[in-house]
């Protein structure tokens, strides 16, 4: 199974850690090259607006896009899991994508 990333989600992830979970701009960092050292970097070129009401959802439907995902995994149950499947990318939680494996 391989990991796919956007430059848009380093950066949602470097954004997150730093403001949600308040890591300083170092760790924030070494976490962010962790996950670039073993994510493929793709860099979507098809723009999408599935999602009205946030934005910037679109940009991680427009990377599983650019993948061609099996999976998209996300916690956010306001926005991506209710949409189940976008194109051949079927959306789950980290426990269903467990369970599926």
């Amino acid at each position: 199974m391989d990991l796919y990333v956007s430059p848009f989600i380093l950066s949602e992830l470097d954004r997150v850690l730093r403001q949600k979970f308040r890591l300083s701009k170092g760790e924030a960092n070494d976490r962010v090259g962790t996950i670039r050292s073993i994510a493929h970097l793709v860099s979507p070129s098809e723009r999408i607006r599935v999602v009205t009401a946030k934005d910037d959802d679109n940009r991680i439907l427009e990377c599983a896009l650019a993948a061609q995902a099996d999976f998209l995994v996300t916690g956010d149950k306001e926005h991506l899991l209710p949409l189940g499947l976008f194109h051949d990318t079927r959306i789950v939680t980290p426990a269903q994508l467990m369970d599926l494996l």
